[in-house]
């Protein structure tokens, strides 16, 4: 018993009525363990001061956050959702968005940009959007303690790794054209529109958080959104020949789909299309053949405004 060593101080063990502790401890540290004023660590055994983190503990703590990565880029980012560079990102947006007033408009903003995430072809500018989309985060939650952060990082995280899922895995024959448009069943496009689709990307960013597919409806969706109108872009209508379509811009206040021809030059085809639409009683179409940006904002508020009278 003579030989057995405190583990802490190396005093000779306290030893009881002939009984060493089994812990090893000097009379001194073992009164100190009795009284909870020292504690042994359960993953490496040494004792330490009361609400003393253990070495190992920190050790193990320093590693983990070394081994995590931003959830934008994947880069090491020291314990943070984000790295260094993807952060000051982050504060570009969060500066650069002053038009939001209310958590209302934020809220909407989020959630369009966040539905048009899902369908970018491009990681980089997938990448991006999340960039801002935690920047109206911050401001929803500025507006309103709602945690909209939290939901962010949720929503991040899901968006890139499905996204990047997708595009690791876009050539496969099960995974193909997966991503053209949520709830599409490939079978019943075209193949012209999914020649179109997938070959002009929606990456032209709007102020509600849309992506369109020109500079073109860019204009469009922004004066849109500056006159309040809530609006979906290319939502999915059956028309009378059997086939699908996606025409521009829809208006679920009056029911009404508006495509615009612009600077297609397939001038007969989109005759087609007109004519086609036109049949359909059951819906409201209007139409702009317009190929320069300067009359593009006043002809679709003019198509608005005609609407909002027939309401009436």
């Amino acid at each position: 018993m003579d030989d057995l060593k405190c583990p802490i101080c190396g005093e000779h063990t306290n030893v009881y009525m002939g009984k060493a502790r089994k812990d090893g401890l000097c009379r001194k540290h073992g009164m100190q363990a009795n009284k909870g004023e020292i504690v042994q660590c359960t993953d490496c055994g040494k004792w330490n001061e009361k609400d003393v983190i253990c070495e190992c503990k920190k050790v193990k703590e320093v590693k983990s956050k070394n081994e995590l990565t931003c959830i934008i880029c994947g880069k090491p980012s020291n314990g943070q959702h984000f790295c260094f560079d993807c952060w000051k990102g982050i504060k570009v947006f969060y500066k650069d968005i002053t038009h939001l007033n209310n958590v209302y408009q934020a809220k909407e903003y989020y959630y369009n940009l966040k539905n048009s995430i899902f369908w970018i072809n491009k990681i980089e500018y997938a990448q991006e959007a999340c960039k801002k989309l935690y920047a109206i985060a911050e401001i929803i939650d500025e507006f309103k303690d709602i945690k909209q952060e939290k939901i962010a990082i949720k929503d991040i995280t899901y968006l890139l790794t499905k996204k990047k899922d997708y595009l690791e895995n876009k050539d496969k024959p099960e995974e193909k054209e997966q991503l053209i448009l949520e709830n599409d069943n490939i079978k019943e496009i075209s193949k012209e529109v999914e020649d179109y689709r997938r070959l002009n990307p929606a990456e032209h960013h709007c102020h509600d958080g849309h992506y369109v597919r020109s500079p073109y409806e860019v204009i469009i969706d922004n004066e849109l959104y500056r006159a309040k109108i809530f609006h979906e872009y290319e939502r999915k209508y059956k028309a009378l020949d059997g086939k699908y379509y996606y025409p521009d811009f829809y208006i679920p206040d009056y029911d009404l789909y508006i495509e615009y021809f612009g600077m297609n030059e397939n001038k007969q085809k989109n005759l087609y299309k007109e004519e086609l639409f036109k049949k359909d009683k059951t819906h409201n179409f209007a139409f702009i053949w317009e190929k320069s940006k300067c009359n593009l904002d006043e002809k679709i508020i003019d198509i608005i405004e005609e609407y909002k009278k027939r309401n009436k």
